[in-house]
């Protein structure tokens, strides 16, 4: 998942880069596609406690996606626990 997202996000980036009609700017294109990417969203949120990221909204919304994955990773897994006990 790791490597499909970060494949993903940058070839997202690189197509939007090449459509002239565009005309977003880089930071645009980041906001835009860095939630389909772990590396980039652990990459916004650890930027945002030590300090260099400044863009809230972004970071916020980094921070909501890494609290989902989060939630929706410990309901698999005490669910799993919860039926190996059973059996």
């Amino acid at each position: 998942m790791w490597f499909f997202g970060y494949i993903g996000y940058q070839v997202l980036w690189f197509r939007a880069e090449l459509n002239t009609s565009s005309r977003l700017s880089e930071t645009a294109h980041v906001q835009q596609w860095s939630l389909i990417s772990f590396y980039h969203i652990l990459k916004h949120v650890t930027g945002w406690i030590f300090g260099p990221e400044t863009n809230a909204q972004l970071v916020h919304n980094c921070a909501l996606m890494l609290i989902g994955i989060l939630l929706f990773s410990l309901a698999v897994l005490s669910r799993r626990i919860w039926a190996s006990i059973r059996s």
